[in-house]
């Protein structure tokens, strides 16, 4: 271990006893232990860069009054839960990709949490948020669908209208593609899984001849995020609503991740972005196919580095976001994408990349928003995850 570094996790400060802590998360979730570090040693991790030897850390760590034991003690914690970048976690991520990939199904992540895990209290609850929703079935033929990928508890009601509006089209399905925001792994633009997805219902089957001509389009970072399929919510809670509706004879499904595709002006440079547009309008031929949009609108406040809403903020969010969902019910992948190029995405809409791809695999479809909401997200009700759903023909 001449050259530590962390492998790519995540981190949130806690106080236990009245001293700081940052506790590192794992998002592959290889070790059941969490490492909480005290403040006074945050900056070692700063310095495990892979191009620093122990040595020169220990003498950097002089200057912070760190001991070489203390050091020591925490480069074996952090080597214990797999934390490092090394041979260690490399094989424990080998490990577990194998039991993922054998497994005969990706796992349900969310349920007994964010829905009920037992199927008949999962389509007791899904069912009143159905009856409730003012939504008709749609007159017209439905070929995609936004959908919220927020927690149920508090999103409900906005997924309900979506789906209502093609229960009387759910049936004719043979294939649905779903695009996912992608989280954590974020280092490629699509990340692909060869596994059927669970549900409380049963399990939705993966339609390998797609995934596999994606994969050969893509080469060899199709699958280099393949783990992070396992814990990915935005995939898993549409598909939740879809199986409820096709619990019966469900739909082969193609579950893809998605990152951030990069600016507007190179989207039509991207020869992975066109690869995958052209082997899913290739292989969707002839099927009838619906194509799920799974994403988010603004995540914005405290809870995500930026100033906090009040009421005034919140009523010019939503007067932002209704630009935008005017700009997503014309169907034109473009002017959406563009509209949050053009500032950064500044509001944080996680599902830009999803949306974008949807509307353009559809190609100009019709669309048509039934409903918006802005969740609270923070204790003091002054952060907002904003959602909206809507359905194109």
């Amino acid at each position: 271990m001449q050259y530590p570094a962390l492998r790519a996790i995540s981190a949130h400060t806690k106080m236990e006893n009245g001293f700081p802590y940052l506790v590192l998360e794992d998002p592959l979730e290889l070790s059941a232990r969490t490492l909480a570090v005290p403040q006074p040693w945050v900056p070692i991790l700063h310095a495990l860069d892979g191009r620093t030897t122990v040595d020169n850390i220990y003498n950097k760590m002089r200057l912070h009054g760190i001991g070489k034991s203390q050091i020591d003690d925490l480069l074996a914690a952090l080597d214990d839960t797999y934390l490092l970048d090394n041979e260690r976690s490399e094989k424990a991520i080998q490990t577990v990709e194998q039991q993922y990939r054998n497994a005969p199904y990706r796992q349900t992540s969310c349920a007994g949490g964010v829905y009920p895990a037992d199927p008949n209290e999962l389509q007791a609850y899904l069912d009143s948020h159905l009856q409730t929703a003012t939504t008709q079935p749609a007159q017209t033929a439905i070929r995609g669908i936004l959908s919220p990928h927020i927690d149920y508890q508090r999103g409900d009601a906005v997924y309900a209208e979506a789906w209502a509006a093609i229960t009387n089209q759910i049936a004719d399905f043979e294939l649905v593609i779903i695009f996912g925001t992608d989280h954590v792994y974020g280092q490629t633009a699509f990340t692909l899984t060869r596994q059927n997805y669970a549900t409380p219902y049963g399990t939705l089957p993966t339609e390998i001849t797609i995934v596999d001509a994606l994969a050969a389009a893509l080469g060899e970072s199709a699958y280099a995020g393949e783990l992070f399929h396992r814990k990915e919510h935005s995939i898993e809670l549409p598909l939740v609503w879809l199986h409820h509706l096709r619990r019966k004879n469900p739909p082969q499904i193609v579950p893809i991740m998605v990152s951030r595709l990069g600016a507007t002006l190179g989207l039509e440079h991207r020869q992975d972005l066109q690869a995958v547009m052209r082997v899913l309008r290739e292989q969707t031929k002839g099927r009838k196919t619906l194509v799920i949009a799974s994403g988010d609108l603004a995540h914005v406040g405290p809870a995500f580095e930026t100033p906090a809403l009040y009421s005034e903020e919140k009523a010019a969010l939503r007067t932002t976001d209704k630009a935008l969902m005017d700009t997503i019910a014309t169907g034109n992948a473009i002017p959406f994408y563009d509209a949050l190029d053009r500032i950064d995405n500044c509001n944080n809409v996680c599902g830009m990349s999803p949306i974008y791809l949807m509307l353009d695999l559809l190609d100009n479809p019709a669309g048509t928003i039934h409903a918006y909401e802005q969740c609270p997200a923070d204790a003091e009700n002054t952060s907002v995850v904003s959602i909206c759903s809507a359905t194109f023909a």
